[in-house]
């Protein structure tokens, strides 16, 4: 305690009486240090105080003494009955009264309390001051009362009795309130102590205070109600209920005890609050304009069942943000982790249920003018939307404060089985090619995320316009435009695809590509002046120079090595390949060349665009031809690879042979799994929307993702059409062992 370090004699100054004359410093500077040795100053003086607290100068605040904070903390009731009901402590001559002058502060210090003091030491407590000063006393930091201290620290029998003590000598401290707006109540409450908060409600009945004394709010406000469901004790919820069947309908505005229920998912208090509410009556708010059903859809769905069977109305209320409870339970379905899957198909029961309770909850929009079908698109909720959609079809048509509807959410949020839902069904064809304000339909948002798969979902649809402008006169292809930036770039890229795919099949330019052929705007939209791409794109094909050198000469030593390693050896006696003659060797040496042909060009290609001496569109030259040439080498690497593993094994380990031919190209594979899988999913698009036409399509397809692929694999046919036509001698027995 605070009090406990200041262990000083009274200064001999310190009389009845303040100075003749003295100052406001100085007789502040006195009652400051009569409260620190825990003694009550001159009358005088407290007068004084007692006159600033009144005009807002000082504050009348007394330090509790630590033998009486001691014996309260403890239940010592007979010392605290002593102190409390003395005449006079400095001359009393009881042998209870020296009993305590002859024990040290830590002598009564309650159990467990960390007092600082040096080991050995026996600090003798400050002197008593009369009992009427220590009752106004508070402890240091919570400025908790006397009575604060009984109720928060037991429940036992002699708790009780001080508890009565206290209240008989100052009976206005069953309603005093800490720094913290508690009162008593609420510290026996907040503890748990079901018998000491029943002893203060029999207290306060006596004085016809029962009401006034469980309806006070602290600084929170809460009352002591909220301590007993924060602590789970639903025994002692029912002792406040009885006392009185009005509190659950506290605070009017806040939280309240049944959200604070539903928050800790405590079921059985939320029935208890409800059940012996009078008339049923119970106040469901919360936090930032929330009830107790935004809550609940979110923490106990079967809580929620009964919130809507008490009041119905809840699920058109709006918290702050302006949304209902449906736009929260439709929003707590991102939050539900993959392994609970149990828990989705109760959660969409609840969307439901409170979509069938009112229906009107599905066209309230929140701040952000986001309707319910809006949220549940942007959490990918298809099962939402199609109950929403079939019950009341017009809703696929709200728009939130940017115009937009469900759909541009779920083409902005990558929402793909509801983007695939809205696609497929027939009756919402009039919403595919709405705009927002400013101009956009959902295919212009989804050339501007740079997302080549829900572009080809949009793209597929013969519905979806190609060429509709925006507010700027933009057509999809425009703004597809604009994303491909000039210079050194990847035609894998995702903006490259969908650029190639709109210039192929139908896409037009609006008024603002007329504008970018003129001159005009032309660094707004190709990212910054002319000098300002060059140096960027020198940067990027320095960068790009580094790593691929480093790849080519890799695969050249390797080539290089294996060209004079042969599989098998060489004969002793004339210095041939023991294996040459076989066409798997022949194949194995010509894929090996081109593997060394291929990246020494690479090699030479990425020296020229790494040099400064060469201009911008010449490094760029080579260095995309290099990039072409690695991924040739690469290829003819591995088909020697799988040759020489095989010319090696097949006679004597066939299946393993096998194996690696097999295995080996899945390099290549992986090296062009994505152009490959972007030439299908762009064929089976085209195919949709236009149809088959001969077969054109494909051709399209590969034309609009590139040729690398198709380029990467032209040498494995001549690798082995010269391997059958340049094999010229059979195959000689290998020399027998000496005998």
């Amino acid at each position: 305690m605070a009090s406990a370090a200041c262990n000083e004699s009274p200064s001999p100054s310190m009389g009845s009486n303040a100075p003749a004359g003295a100052t406001d410093d100085e007789a502040k500077a006195l009652a400051a240090k009569c409260r620190c040795e825990c003694q009550p100053p001159p009358r005088d003086l407290r007068n004084k105080e007692e006159e600033d607290a009144r005009t807002g100068l000082v504050a009348i605040e007394w330090i509790m003494h630590p033998r009486l904070l001691a014996a309260a903390s403890n239940g010592k009731w007979g010392e605290l009955n002593f102190l409390l009901n003395r005449e006079d402590a400095q001359a009393q001559d009881s042998s209870m009264h020296d009993q305590l002058e002859e024990c040290s502060f830590t002598d009564l210090a309650p159990q467990g309390a960390n007092i600082d003091v040096e080991e050995g030491s026996h600090l003798p407590a400050p002197p008593l001051p009369s009992a009427a000063s220590m009752l106004d006393g508070v402890t240091f930091l919570e400025k908790d009362s006397l009575l604060h201290v009984v109720a928060a620290n037991g429940d036992g029998d002699n708790f009780l009795k001080c508890a009565k003590v206290i209240y008989s000598k100052a009976k206005h401290l069953l309603l005093e309130q800490n720094r913290m707006g508690d009162t008593p109540l609420h510290c026996a409450a907040r503890g748990g102590n079901s018998n000491m908060v029943s002893l203060l409600i029999q207290l306060a009945r006596g004085d016809n205070a029962v009401e006034r004394l469980l309806r006070m709010e602290n600084d929170k406000k809460e009352t002591a109600l909220h301590e007993a469901v924060r602590i789970c004790d639903n025994p002692l919820v029912k002792v406040l209920l009885k006392a009185d069947s009005k509190l659950a309908t506290f605070p009017k505005q806040g939280t309240s005890p049944l959200y604070l229920a539903v928050l800790l998912e405590q079921d059985a208090i939320a029935q208890t609050l409800h059940d012996m509410s009078e008339d049923n009556n119970i106040s469901y708010s919360g936090p930032s304009g929330q009830n107790a059903l935004h809550a609940a859809v979110l923490r106990r769905p079967g809580l929620a069942t009964k919130l809507l069977e008490w009041n119905n109305s809840l699920t058109t209320k709006k918290d702050e943000n302006g949304s209902t409870p449906l736009h929260f339970v439709i929003l707590g379905e991102r939050s539900i982790p993959f392994q609970f899957f149990r828990e989705r198909p109760r959660r969409r029961r609840l969307v439901k249920e409170l979509f069938q309770a009112n229906r009107g909850a599905l066209f309230v929009p929140n701040v952000n003018g986001l309707f319910p079908i809006h949220v549940a698109a942007s959490v990918d909720d298809e099962a939402s939307i199609t109950m929403f959609v079939d019950k009341c079809p017009r809703c696929a048509g709200l728009r939130d404060i940017t115009g937009r509807t469900f759909l541009h959410v779920a083409v902005e949020k990558r929402s793909d089985r509801v983007l695939k839902y809205a696609l497929q069904t027939k009756s919402l064809a009039w919403i595919l090619n709405i705009q927002d304000h400013g101009g956009n339909t959902a295919l212009h948002l989804a050339v501007q995320a740079e997302d080549l798969f829900i572009f080809l979902r949009l793209f597929e649809n013969p519905r979806v316009h190609l060429s509709l402008t925006n507010a700027q006169g933009q057509t999809p292809l425009d703004i597809a435009d604009t994303k491909v930036p000039t210079g050194l770039l990847y035609f894998q890229n995702p903006e490259v695809q969908i650029l190639q795919a709109l210039r192929i099949f139908g896409g037009t330019h609006g008024a603002s590509c007329l504008h970018h052929h003129l001159g005009k705007n032309y660094e707004g939209i190709h990212q910054g002046p002319k000098i300002v791409c060059e140096k960027e794109e020198l940067e990027n094909i320095k960068e790009t120079t580094e790593s691929l050198c480093i790849g080519s000469v890799l695969i050249a030593t390797v080539a290089f090595g294996a060209a004079f390693a042969l599989p098998g050896g060489y004969r002793q006696d004339d210095g041939t390949p023991t294996l040459a003659g076989r066409y798997t060797f022949h194949a194995f040496v010509m894929a090996n060349t081109f593997a060394f042909v291929f990246s020494a060009m690479a090699t030479v290609g990425l020296m020229y665009s790494g040099s400064p001496v060469f201009n911008t569109r010449i490094r760029k030259w080579h260095s995309t031809h290099a990039y072409l040439l690695m991924e040739i080498s690469v290829t003819c690497l591995v088909a020697a690879f799988a040759l020489a593993g095989f010319l090696v094994l097949g006679s004597v380990a066939h299946k393993t042979a096998l194996a690696i031919c097999f295995i080996s190209p899945s390099v290549v594979l992986y090296n062009n799994a994505g152009t490959l899988w972007n030439v299908i999913r762009l064929a089976t698009s085209v195919y949709k929307r236009n149809g088959l036409h001969h077969l054109s399509f494909l051709v399209h397809a590969g034309m609009g993702v590139g040729y690398t692929p198709f380029l990467a694999l032209l040498p494995i046919p001549f690798i082995f059409v010269w391997a059958a036509y340049g094999r010229d001698h059979s195959i000689s027995p290998a020399p027998g062992p000496a005998h």
